[in-house]
């Protein structure tokens, strides 16, 4: 129905939810590492690939864009 499969869909609401805490100013203490975790990764590897794959940016990148 959406053309993509679920785990698909899954990364990205997981990296629309991360985007939003790394640009918020709430959450600049908090590491990405835990960002990562919070939004259902066990690894900083795996986060970094989906969310490069997805925004073509690293996290770190996109939070010091967004700061």
């Amino acid at each position: 129905m959406l053309g993509k499969t679920f785990f698909e869909y899954l990364a990205e609401l997981r990296i629309k939810k991360s985007r939003l805490l790394l640009s918020d100013p709430k959450y600049q203490n908090i590491t990405i590492d835990e960002i990562s975790f919070m939004v259902g990764y066990n690894s900083r590897s795996a986060f970094n690939r989906v969310f490069k794959s997805i925004t073509g940016t690293t996290p770190d990148k996109y939070r010091k864009e967004k700061a």
